[in-house]
Order: structure tokens, then C-alpha cells, then sequence
């Protein structure tokens, strides 16, 4: 019963850990002004690349829903604008800056998207899922994964695969997981 209270939180997680940080993609696949949609634990977001930093937002209009990615209309380089409504969002901040249909609305600077915390390192952009502050991204990433020396493809090859995160997680991306096959004679070909 005990054991089986400890694991809870790690089953009840059906699309991962929230309040951790997550590769989204290559840094290398976000020139400067492009927009780009992508899912991670199940949240829509939207990533923009504004003066060589990655911004990211909720991918919805707070006004009916629809994702700003579908046909990302920036006016200017700091802002996206709903292709439905005119609603305008400030993409480093998520906030409501402007309605282009109604340049007098009540609900310019009251409202506002989500804003996720990015950083890009060592040629990934990661993205802090979560409904808390953000800690340090190292504490999400293998020891030495940030040191200067480690050496990376900034075009690593990366393909997205439809199954259980917890797949991933434990064979996949474990580099200790090597342990289990220390004896197989393809390892120690």
C-alpha cells in the first residue's frame, strides 16, 4: 500500500510530469519571425523567435479558441494577431494588446494568454510546462548535459513517435538505462 502511494503521482501523469521543463525542438528549426505551433503535456503553444529569443504563448485566442498558429498574421515583431477577430497578443508576455476590429475595446490589457518560460541551450529550445515558478533547467537534464565541452548536432535527427511517455522515459532518453544491459554481448562488442 505504501509503495503503491509513492508511485501514484507517476501513474496518474498520462501525458508527463507538469512543473518540469521539456525539449520542444531544434533551435535551428525557428528562424528569426517564424511561427511555430507544437503540443508538449497535452497544452497548445505557439513559439516565436523575436530578436534571436524564443517567446511562447497559449496557441488560442482568448476571444473564441482558435489556434493563432493555423495562419499566424504578426503585424509586428513582437505581436500576433487572431486571424478570426483581429484579437493582438504580445508574444513575450502573452498580454492583449490591441483589437483590430474594435481599436476600443474594454478588454485591451485586462486579458491575456498564457506565457511559458523558454530556454534554448546547446541547440534545444525548452519550454517550462507547469503552473509554477520555473526552476533552474539543469535540474531537469542529465549531469553535464550544459557543460561547455559536451559536444552536440544542433540538426540531431528527431522524429515524433505516438506512444506512452513513460516508454520514452525509461528506455529511450534513461542514459543509465545502458545498466541493465552491462552484461549483453552487444555492449560489450
Amino acid at each position: 500500500e505504501a509503495a503503491h502511494r509513492l508511485w501514484q503521482p507517476y501513474l496518474d501523469a498520462a501525458l508527463g510530469f507538469r512543473n518540469h521543463w521539456y525539449p520542444a525542438f531544434f533551435g535551428t528549426q525557428l528562424a528569426e519571425g517564424e511561427c511555430r505551433g507544437q503540443e508538449l503535456l497535452g497544452e497548445r503553444l505557439l513559439f516565436k523567435r523575436i530578436d534571436g529569443k524564443v517567446y511562447a504563448i497559449e496557441d488560442r485566442c482568448a476571444h473564441r479558441g482558435v489556434q493563432l498558429s493555423q495562419r499566424p498574421e504578426c503585424h509586428s515583431k513582437n505581436t500576433i494577431s487572431c486571424w478570426y477577430h483581429g484579437f493582438t497578443y504580445d508574444l513575450r508576455d502573452g498580454r492583449l494588446v490591441a483589437v483590430i476590429t474594435d481599436p476600443e475595446s474594454p478588454l485591451i490589457g485586462t486579458i491575456g494568454l498564457k506565457s511559458y518560460p523558454v530556454e534554448e541551450r546547446k541547440g534545444l529550445v525548452f519550454a517550462f510546462i507547469g503552473d509554477e515558478a520555473p526552476h533552474a533547467l539543469a535540474l531537469d537534464l542529465q549531469p553535464g548535459f550544459l557543460d561547455e565541452d559536451l559536444a552536440h548536432d544542433p540538426d540531431g535527427d528527431h522524429e515524433i513517435i505516438k506512444s506512452n511517455w513513460r516508454l520514452a522515459a525509461e528506455n529511450g532518453v534513461d542514459a543509465s538505462h545502458i545498466y541493465i544491459h552491462r552484461n549483453s554481448g552487444l555492449v560489450n562488442a
